[in-house]
């Protein structure tokens, strides 16, 4: 038999300004909606994960990102570098300028809700690896109601 847990109820506002073809959006803001899935075979319990690990792994992951501008690394346009305490994002005809400790900058090249999703998947990962009958984990991030994105990753995939 395998089953799904689905955790949900984590939320975190952040703003962002992604790149969609070829031009920067404007700076606005989300409250961002996530739901977790673990797919799975139950232990000999009957539980295929335990809620409280998945609930911490995501609350450390959601509390880097809330109240922060969330700014790609290393983006596909623009550029991005620190100086002193600040943060210096250009794209092109915009600049801004803002206090370092305000920003969240992500290992992504673009702040889409894709990338962002893809980006808490890869963060809730590790603390699900190796766990035995595990074999998918699902995200959805909702950055409106009815706009999301779900990403998913093979747990298995991983494993020798």
């Amino acid at each position: 038999m395998t089953a799904t847990c689905e955790i949900k109820g984590f939320t975190f506002s952040a703003a962002h300004s992604g790149l969609h073809d070829g031009v920067y959006e404007r700076m606005h803001g989300h409250t961002y909606t996530v739901t977790v899935w673990v797919h799975g075979e139950p232990d000999r319990h009957g539980v295929i994960v335990d809620f409280t690990l998945v609930k911490q792994a995501m609350r450390e992951l959601l509390q880097s990102l809330h109240h922060r501008v969330l700014i790609a690394r290393e983006p596909v346009a623009g550029t991005v570098r620190m100086a002193g305490n600040e943060l210096h994002l250009t794209d092109g005809a915009k600049r801004y300028v803002l206090p370092a400790e305000d920003v969240a900058l992500l290992p992504v090249a673009n702040t889409t809700t894709e990338a962002i999703a893809d980006h808490l998947l890869n963060g809730l990962i590790p603390a699900l690896e190796g766990r035995p009958g595990l074999y998918e984990v699902e995200i959805e991030l909702a950055e409106s109601p009815g706009t999301s994105v779900i990403a998913a990753a093979d747990l298995m995939a991983a494993l020798p």
